[in-house]
């Protein structure tokens, strides 16, 4: 298990942390480039920073997107939502139907996985290019400790990654987190092309 912990000299408070079962040569050198400068931001949940830590998930309001085609994992998140009565949780199991979702139901936070039966989740990030323009928050919640798709998707537009299994407290306080954000409309800085 390799842990890295990246910071930028060009982005302020940018930090990257990322996990790999392979070395970090796993990475091609441009994206390798772009996590080192910032461009990408991949945060593991259960490494989230003390400043987050203030955070009520209970008194969060908000609306979340699940796409995701297993019903274990449908249900272990609806389960860790049940503390949070201020977020409602709307499911989707196959890419499309969640492309259909985030552009009609207008979740303030999008939880993706990255294997879905129909499209890959970069495709779904890639086709929500708009609305993550326009402020939607996108959080990969995978199996995956990390991958050249995870790198895609963040470069797209996703804001963070989570590994699953995730602990029930950090995966409430990332949702308020982003659910705040969303709420305040607070804008990322942009990701460099």
């Amino acid at each position: 298990d390799h842990l890295q912990a990246l910071r930028s000299s060009s982005m302020l408070n940018a930090v990257s942390t990322v996990c790999a079962d392979q070395p970090p040569d796993f990475l091609s050198s441009a994206d390798s480039a772009k996590i080192k400068t910032g461009a990408i931001r991949c945060v593991v949940c259960g490494n989230m920073q003390e400043t987050d830590q203030h955070l009520i998930p209970g008194e969060v309001q908000g609306k979340v997107l699940y796409i995701e085609d297993q019903e274990s994992s449908l249900v272990l998140v609806e389960a860790m939502l049940t503390s949070m009565p201020g977020v409602r949780l709307i499911k989707a199991s196959t890419g499309a139907k969640g492309i259909d979702l985030a552009r009609s139901g207008c979740p303030d936070l999008v939880l993706l996985d990255m294997y879905l039966p129909d499209v890959s989740g970069v495709d779904v990030v890639r086709n929500l290019s708009i609305e993550i323009s326009r402020g939607l928050k996108i959080v990969i919640l995978t199996g995956d400790t990390f991958s050249v798709d995870v790198v895609k998707a963040m470069s797209l537009g996703a804001k963070e990654y989570w590994v699953k299994p995730i602990e029930p407290q950090r995966f409430r306080l990332g949702v308020a987190k982003w659910l705040l954000r969303a709420n305040a409309n607070v804008q990322e800085p942009p990701h460099a092309s």
